[in-house]
């Protein structure tokens, strides 16, 4: 009996510091998450930046203007993978943390660090990635393929100086 005891002990002692060290391990993730959401909206704003003012080369244009003018709906995808690349590593630390802190919080069921990493998840990865994918994923292997092989494209670029100089103004 004595040993049952000790035994049953035991297992709400570990117990009991297993939950603590996880809701510590949760506070951390959480302060960690913050500063990472805040590490990459920095990069991602100058990448974004970068991106209004790089317009590219009149060569890369006139390889666009050869191709159909549908060929503009795979730009947006692109668009946003160049960001994407140059905002890292702070995007793929952001997203290690993000699903690190998830993980961590299934156990200890924070709402507030649940919340949180909603609101991230949101903010970061929109619905219109998926949408610019698909249409670009839609596209002729060709032109898939001679827009994969254009350097200009594969930093951030100005997207809509893109369009208008390849297939004239786009439609507002």
């Amino acid at each position: 009996m004595f040993i049952r005891i000790l035994l049953f002990a035991f297992i709400i002692a570990t117990s009991t510091s297993a939950y603590a060290v996880s809701n510590d391990h949760v506070t951390y993730g959480y302060n960690l998450l913050q500063q990472q959401f805040v590490d990459f909206s920095d990069k991602h704003a100058k990448c974004s930046e970068i991106a209004k003012k790089e317009l590219i080369s009149d060569s890369s244009i006139e390889q666009l203007k050869a191709l159909p003018a549908v060929a503009g709906e795979g730009l947006g995808f692109l668009s946003i993978v160049a960001i994407n690349e140059c905002s890292q590593p702070e995007l793929s630390e952001l997203m290690r943390v993000l699903l690190t802190l998830e993980d961590l919080n299934r156990s200890a069921n924070v709402s507030y660090v649940s919340d949180y990493i909603l609101t991230i998840k949101k903010v970061t990865f929109i619905k219109f990635d998926l949408y610019s994918q698909k249409k670009f994923d839609a596209l002729p292997i060709d032109i898939r393929n001679t827009l994969l092989s254009m350097d200009d494209i594969k930093k951030p670029f100005n997207i809509m100086d893109t369009y208008d100089r390849a297939w004239g103004k786009a439609q507002k």
